[in-house]
């Protein structure tokens, strides 16, 4: 079972990504905002997060950037609608560790999230020097 935090602003994809994850028997929490996904996540201490870059309170590479500031070993995918503005590249040189066009293959992203291997505690990876990179569009 893995701790998975889902960022995504549309009501429909957001609960259908929270009933799959529970249903994979994953621990779910689901956020439409930035600022809410980052509360929710200082409390929870997720394993995953899947985040659109599309939120309406700020982008979701800079979501991306802070969160693996603070937990270096957290797997993060990114979904998006709109990634013919991004480089995948650059998304994943903000911290991403796979990034996915909608629509993507849930069940791709359903065995990615099961294969996950466990990861190091947050201390031992922090401690190890894994923060994220700088990013350069995270600010933007």
């Amino acid at each position: 079972m893995r701790r998975i935090l889902i960022v995504e602003d549309d009501e429909d994809e957001r609960g259908g990504l929270y009933d799959l994850m529970e249903i994979d028997g994953h621990q779910a929490r689901a956020h439409s905002t930035s600022n809410g996904a980052y509360e929710e996540f200082t409390r929870f201490r997720p394993d995953a997060a899947i985040v659109d870059i599309g939120l309406p309170d700020s982008h979701g590479v800079e979501l991306v950037y802070r969160l693996r500031q603070q937990a270096p070993h957290l797997f993060v995918v990114v979904v998006s609608g709109y990634l013919k503005k991004w480089d995948p590249d650059d998304v994943l040189d903000c911290g991403a560790e796979l990034v996915l066009e909608k629509p993507y293959d849930i069940k791709a992203l359903r065995r990615t999230l099961k294969e996950l291997q466990p990861t190091s505690s947050p201390s031992q990876a922090e401690s190890q020097g894994g923060a994220a990179a700088p990013c350069a569009h995270a600010a933007d």
